[in-house]
């Protein structure tokens, strides 16, 4: 017999959702809602740190969206004109953001007068076209190192990351020569 107390997860809004995964200090778990194209690009992208790691690929485009708003108001207005032509977003992820940026995000949308989970699949969407561009360019641009930040944010924790990270360096290095 179960507790009268004790409410399942899918009962609850998925903001009020308890957790323990993340980093700490890390906000509840947001419900987000991708397309299916994008929602197989992020786990490609964060495969090599583990399915985890798709909540901080995600806040590592939101965080770049928000340091960088340059044409986001003709963005959100051009994919609310064309919202009946685009792709379904059935898959749902869980995402963590920590209370500062949850606000900063819920701000924008206000500002912009659309909603959350739209600034945040086009913070993704945006973010993983600027990654192809760059790998197209050659341009290095250090994803591991950005999302260990979003995953770690203790000194011991990041010294551990960084020593992996040079390990495996290593192991790739001497793998190519051979």
């Amino acid at each position: 017999m179960s507790d009268p107390e004790v409410v399942e997860e899918d009962e609850l809004p998925v903001d009020e959702w308890p957790t323990q995964l993340g980093r700490t200090p890390i906000g509840p778990p947001i419900g987000v809602h991708f397309s299916e194209d994008a929602n197989r690009a992020l786990i490609a992208v964060a495969e090599p740190w583990g399915q985890r790691r798709r909540s901080a690929v995600v806040r590592v485009a939101i965080r770049r969206l928000l340091a960088n708003q340059a044409g986001l108001q003709a963005i959100v207005e051009e994919r609310a004109r064309n919202r009946a032509t685009q792709p379904p977003c059935p898959d749902l992820m869980n995402m963590h953001l920590d209370k500062a940026t949850a606000n900063q995000l819920t701000h924008l949308a206000r500002q912009l007068e659309t909603k959350r989970g739209e600034l945040v699949r086009i913070a993704l969407d945006r973010f993983l076209v600027e990654l192809a561009q760059l790998r197209l360019a050659g341009t290095p641009f250090d994803i591991e190192t950005a999302i260990n930040r979003e995953s770690y944010n203790g000194e011991e924790n990041r010294e551990r990351m960084i020593r992996r990270r040079r390990l495996r360096e290593a192991k790739r290095r001497a793998t190519e020569t051979d």
